[in-house]
């Protein structure tokens, strides 16, 4: 996310294994305590990239305590994987890619995520992978078969309905649809970070009303980020940018072609963001790397019942996309093209 630039630093290897160590002993520590947990045949399910380890280091505690069976491990990995080439550059590449394989079914949400996975531990520890019944992929590692599988996750139908019918969540909708009466509403809501892809948007939405001098009496950006504080560096660039190009559309166009606000949090509250989804026309989103962003398939739940149902614009480096097979595909890099 650029942090190490933003700190004026030089990719300096000494930091990287520091950062190793401590990893390794966060998932060490985990092994030890979920092993006194856990019982013979048991399932162990373990989620995400802080873990990667995990597997591996379970097994071995389990050894260790002399549990009389091991546990079935499964993990799941929740971002995007990295290709090949660009894997392969990490020192600890390997060691990760052999905690993973020592579950019993690794599991990503999409087939190019699994692709990356697959490619890596053939280029790097010349594993191979077989088909399997079911339309699964076995990887052949240490004398057992890793069964490699993609799922996608969906939103909770029962509670997008009962939050759509909340007065907060009509009151929302019919003031959006007041405030920008007349206008298409195109609506944005992201995480303030770099790879959300917010600033190439902006660029995008400003080269429109560039191109189409007419509609900027017509539409409108209405644009909500979210900034979680998870990656403080990488937030306060993108803000810095982000606040410097709405101003700079402001200046060209009018205050009315965009509606801009930050807040500060991971999430938009759920009848807020069925307000925003309900009122507008189109929901863009132009991600630079994503794993499975869940709001494309909500704004479309959402406008379900709508008499001219919205469209989502979706990027083509977004997990969703895969699953989203009637959306309008764009790259956020194009900004003619999209």
């Amino acid at each position: 996310d650029g942090t190490l630039f933003d700190l004026g630093s030089s990719w300096d290897q000494r930091q990287v294994n520091e950062w190793w160590e401590a990893y390794n002993a966060v998932n060490r520590t985990f092994a030890v305590e979920v092993a006194k947990m856990v019982q013979p045949e048991d399932v162990v399910w373990i989620h995400d990239y802080h873990l990667s380890l995990l597997p591996k280091m379970l097994g071995e505690e389990e050894k260790r305590i002399k549990l009389p069976s091991l546990t079935k491990k499964i993990f799941f990995l929740h971002i995007p994987f990295p290709a090949s080439m660009i894997f392969k550059e990490m020192e600890c590449g390997p060691l990760v890619l052999e905690g993973m394989l020592n579950a019993d079914v690794v599991g990503f949400h999409s087939f190019t995520e699994a692709r990356h996975f697959l490619s890596s531990a053939k280029r790097i520890l010349g594993l191979s992978n077989d088909s399997l019944e079911g339309g699964l992929i076995g990887v052949r590692y240490q004398k057992r078969t890793v069964v490699i599988t993609m799922r996608s996750v969906s939103i909770e139908p029962y509670m997008v309905d009962a939050v759509m019918q909340l007065p907060t969540t009509i009151d929302g909708e019919e003031s959006l649809q007041s405030k920008h009466t007349g206008r298409m509403i195109i609506a944005g809501l992201d995480v303030a970070q770099y790879l959300s892809g917010i600033g190439p948007k902006l660029i995008t939405y400003e080269q429109l009303l560039h191109d189409m001098p007419t509609w900027k009496d017509n539409i409108v950006l209405v644009q909500r980020c979210l900034i979680p504080g998870a990656r403080r560096l990488d937030e306060a660039r993108t803000i810095r940018e982000i606040r410097f190009i709405v101003q700079r559309i402001k200046n060209k166009y009018g205050d009315a072609v965009i509606d801009y606000e930050e807040i500060f949090g991971s999430t938009l509250p759920v009848d807020q963001r069925l307000a925003l989804w309900k009122a507008s026309d189109c929901l863009l989103n132009t991600e630079l790397r994503c794993g499975l962003n869940l709001l494309p398939l909500e704004y479309v739940y959402a406008q379900k019942a709508a008499e001219v149902p919205g469209i989502v614009i979706a990027s083509e480096f977004s997990d969703v996309f895969g699953v989203l097979n009637g959306a309008l595909r764009i790259s956020p890099y194009a900004i003619k093209g999209t």
